[in-house]
């Protein structure tokens, strides 16, 4: 069985609160997946807020990943 890859991914744009705006820290949860067993990746967008060239850069990082 393969092992399992997750990818978490956002934009730099946060909400002044942070997070996903649920309350939860992005980074802290890709840890906790991480701490899990799961073998998970962590990237934000640049300058970007929740838009066409955030999800473009997201699946080109995500891509890279499934594809070595």
């Amino acid at each position: 069985m393969a092992a399992a890859r997750t990818s978490m991914a956002g934009h730099s744009r946060a909400r002044p609160q942070g997070g996903f705006g649920d309350g939860t820290d992005p980074k802290e949860e890709t840890e906790d997946v991480k701490a899990s067993g799961v073998n998970t990746h962590f990237y934000v967008s640049p300058d970007t807020a929740h838009e066409w060239l955030t999800w473009r850069r997201c699946l080109y990082q995500f891509a890279q990943l499934l594809f070595k």
